[in-house]
Parts: structure tokens; C-alpha cells; sequence
């Protein structure tokens, strides 16, 4: 692109896959599978654009985060992990980019309609614990069911192309549902007992 039009204006980092499993037998190529396109996906792309948007000073850095990148998932811990490698690399990628005129933003999605459920891995449970297995069958059918009734994700289409028109981008945009977006918050303002507890509910571990 640089060759052809002398510049590159704006890379989204969109990529992404699920993982679902306990996180204490997660197999570690699985693991190594989701860090493998969540974020050296992300790593790869920015280290082939930055030199030429360097070289140039301008541009826009999208990456694509999830909520689920601000607080840990049960039964998607790879996820979690994933998306805050993610959040610190960007952090770091804006901070070392400041005196230039790149932008570095995070958006982070909630559940939007797409193939995701379709294409999760699910680990094995691979021990012998009753309640536990139950457990991880019971979160895996509370994601799925968030899934099914996602919204579309036109808004998320929107809210990047309001973005990449800005001047001035904000450094993280949460995107989704009022249910969805407010658990950052809830997060930062409730005890981490109750915290947990909540999410263990939503996912019907009790």
C-alpha cells in the first residue's frame, strides 16, 4: 500500500478466535493457539506498519480488544489473558509513539452477532469432578446464549468509521450493550468478592 499511494492511513486489528476451557487443564498449545492470532496477530501487523507510518508521521492504529480484556472470563481464561496482552501492548505502543502524530486506540467490544460460538474451541474436561464439569458445561451455554441474542454489529462498524474521521481519537472506546459495557465499571467500584460472585452468577456457577 505504501508503495502504491506513498502512505498508509489506517490499520485495524480485527483478527480474533475463542477458546474456551478450564483454565487449571488448559492444553498449552491451545493456549498457545489463541495468543497466537489474539495477539502476535496484532504484534505482526503494527510491526509491518509502524516503519512506514513512521517514516511518513501520520496515522491510526485500531486494535481491536474486548470487554473481556478489562476483567477475566471463567472458562475463557485464554481469552481474558489474550485480550490483556493486547491492552498493555497497546498501551505501551501509544506511549512510545507520542512524539509522533500516530494514534493508538483500543476499542473494546461486548458480544456482537458473528461466527464466534461457531468457531470457539472447547478443551476437554479432563478430571474427575462432577460439579466442576457441570460447571464448565453450564458457562459454555450462558456464552453461547449471550451470543445468540448479540446485536448486530453495525454499531461497532459505525462507531470505527467515527473514529478513523476523528482528529483527536479517545485512547479506548467500549462498545455494546448497556449490560455489557457498564461490568468495566462495576469492576472498578465493587469489592472483587462481590465482583466475582456477579460474573460466577451470569455464568451459573454458583
Amino acid at each position: 500500500i505504501i508503495k502504491a499511494e506513498g502512505r498508509l492511513d489506517v490499520l485495524v486489528n480485527n483478527a480474533g478466535n475463542g477458546v474456551a476451557g478450564p483454565a487449571y487443564t488448559m492444553p498449552v498449545q491451545s493456549a498457545k493457539k489463541q495468543f497466537e492470532v489474539n495477539f502476535f496477530g496484532v504484534i505482526r501487523m503494527c510491526s509491518a506498519a509502524l516503519p512506514g507510518m513512521i517514516s511518513t508521521n501520520q496515522g491510526l492504529i485500531v486494535n481491536i480488544s474486548s470487554l473481556a480484556g478489562l476483567f477475566g472470563l471463567p472458562y475463557q481464561s485464554m481469552y481474558s489473558a489474550s485480550k490483556y496482552a493486547i491492552e498493555g501492548y497497546s498501551q505501551s505502543l501509544r506511549m512510545e509513539l507520542r512524539n509522533t502524530k500516530i494514534k493508538v486506540v483500543l476499542i473494546n467490544p461486548g458480544d456482537f452477532k458473528s461466527a464466534f460460538s461457531q468457531n470457539r474451541e472447547k478443551t476437554p474436561f479432563t478430571i474427575q469432578h462432577s460439579q466442576l464439569e457441570k460447571e464448565y458445561t453450564t458457562a459454555v451455554a450462558a456464552m453461547e446464549k449471550d451470543e445468540s441474542i448479540a446485536p448486530d454489529p453495525s454499531s461497532l462498524a459505525k462507531q470505527l468509521c467515527k473514529i478513523v474521521d476523528a482528529g483527536n481519537p479517545a485512547h479506548r472506546y467500549l462498545v455494546g450493550g448497556v449490560g455489557q459495557t457498564i461490568v468495566p465499571t462495576l469492576k472498578a467500584i465493587l469489592p472483587g468478592s462481590i465482583f466475582e460472585k456477579l460474573m460466577n452468577d451470569h455464568y451459573g456457577i454458583k
